[in-house]
């Protein structure tokens, strides 16, 4: 028996390494951009990263443009893997 993280203690490992923030820190309502200064560029590394990590495809880009909260990148992370 090995002691695998599942896969949602992954996606919050990778998530609070990528933004570089505390679990404490860890807020659902967060804006992407605003609260946590990611400009386009580093949200969509962020998602292919999560994407890499996490073993998943987000196969519909334009829902992207949908993200706005750590909320909003969790349910497209669950919309898209087969993990949920």
């Amino acid at each position: 028996m090995t002691n695998e993280p599942s896969f949602n203690e992954k996606l919050e490992k990778v998530l609070l390494d990528r933004l570089g923030i505390d679990k404490k820190d860890l807020n659902l309502h967060a804006s992407l951009a605003s609260d946590l200064n990611l400009d386009e560029l580093e949200r969509a590394d962020l998602i292919s990263s999560l994407e890499k990590e996490l073993g998943f495809t987000i196969e519909d880009k334009t829902k992207l443009k949908e993200i706005k909260t750590v909320e909003d990148l969790i349910r497209l992370v669950e919309e898209n893997s087969h993990e949920f």
